[in-house]
């Protein structure tokens, strides 16, 4: 999910005028979970180099792998769906296809409130949270 559109939400004036405090806040939000994603694909790419040599990566890197990818891609949401504010929280099926009077309104705040509640299963789906960090405890901590 590309956070170029959250910058650009997250700064832009409310009905109630513009917050500095409120924008520099969520800007700090945003600017703390930018740099995730790329880290995520880089210890991706780095396993995925490790097998491509011929040895095993673990169960306990998949598993953290699984883990870290579910809650940097929910703090995106989180993220956006806060972004939005009121408007991200009206479900219009209408709108979230891309049809209707969309003037002056993002494509990401007609789906924020569908994509942050399906984000949260994301944790559960593939295994859940709980599960993969007994697996990473088992084989990387040997607990």
């Amino acid at each position: 999910m590309p956070l170029r559109p959250l910058r650009r939400i997250g700064v832009r004036s409310s009905p109630a005028g513009p917050s500095a405090d409120r924008a520099s806040g969520f800007r700090a939000k945003v600017s703390a979970i930018e740099a995730q994603p790329k880290a995520l694909e880089v210890t991706t790419l780095r396993a995925l180099s490790s097998m491509g040599s011929g040895s095993s990566t673990g169960a306990g890197l998949a598993s953290a792998l699984k883990i870290r990818s579910t809650e940097i891609r929910q703090r995106i949401t989180e993220l956006n769906f806060q972004a939005a504010g009121p408007a991200g929280q009206v479900l219009d099926p209408v709108r979230s296809r891309g049809e209707g009077n969309l003037d002056g309104i993002e494509a990401s705040v007609c789906n924020a409130a569908p994509n942050y509640f399906w984000r949260r299963a994301m944790s559960i789906y593939g295994g859940s949270n709980e599960i993969q960090r007994n697996i990473v405890a088992k084989h990387v901590l040997g607990l």
